[in-house]
């Protein structure tokens, strides 16, 4: 027997190992079977290795047959959710202070969740305790060199930013916050929760100190 996961343009995107050869008469057997890694509507197919099934009464003879339908979400890993469109995997941000005029490093790790046609700007902000931005780095992904449209489903990006603190910035303690936004409309990217929700436009990866 095997069992496969079927996309929705008809791709196999994953498959069970073929279980013992079967005998005559009724078989129950239970499986374990991971679910696809990019979220999207799946079926899940039932056949023999080696033979044809018919799917119901008077059915042409087939390859395999439809178990179940499914239909596979983002998980809830990482860091955030942007959208749907993208996961933050992690984020470090470099130093715990720094001074006006340094730069201050942030790395961040991408998952992209479905293919995108637009290229996404990157915007990385070095908010103050005034509230007011000191600092930013606003990009194409990986020094602009790798934009979001020719990233693959599940692939997984290290994108490392510099941002360089304002040489009059105040003291005190501040936030990076990331977001992505599309250029042609200044449109930011919603943070979504585990239930698609948005909770804010912007996520805060770390916090560092400005002394006097």
């Amino acid at each position: 027997m095997r069992l496969a996961w079927v996309a929705a343009d008809g791709r196999e995107v994953g498959a069970a190992p073929a279980s013992d050869p079967l005998t005559a008469g009724m078989l129950r057997s239970r499986h374990a079977i991971t679910a696809p890694q990019i979220p999207g509507d799946y079926t899940l197919r039932v056949g023999l290795v080696g033979e044809t099934v018919r799917c119901g009464w008077l059915a042409p003879p087939a390859g395999d047959c439809p178990l179940a339908t499914v239909k596979v979400t983002p998980a809830q890993e990482g860091r955030a959710n942007l959208a749907d469109v993208v996961l933050l995997l992690d984020a470090q941000v470099g130093r715990d202070d720094a001074q006006p005029g340094e730069t201050v490093p942030v790395a961040l790790q991408w998952r992209a969740l479905r293919a995108m046609d637009e290229d996404y700007t990157v915007f990385v902000h070095l908010v103050g305790p005034d509230g007011r931005l000191h600092g930013q780095v606003d990009a194409w992904p990986v020094q602009g060199s790798y934009p979001t449209s020719r990233w693959t489903p599940g692939e997984q990006v290290t994108d490392l930013y510099e941002v360089r603190l304002a040489p009059d910035a105040p003291p005190g303690h501040y936030r990076v916050e990331v977001g992505w936004y599309l250029v042609a409309t200044m449109r930011r990217l919603p943070i979504v929760n585990v239930e698609g929700q948005p909770i804010g436009d912007s996520f805060v990866v770390g916090e560092f100190d400005v002394g006097d």
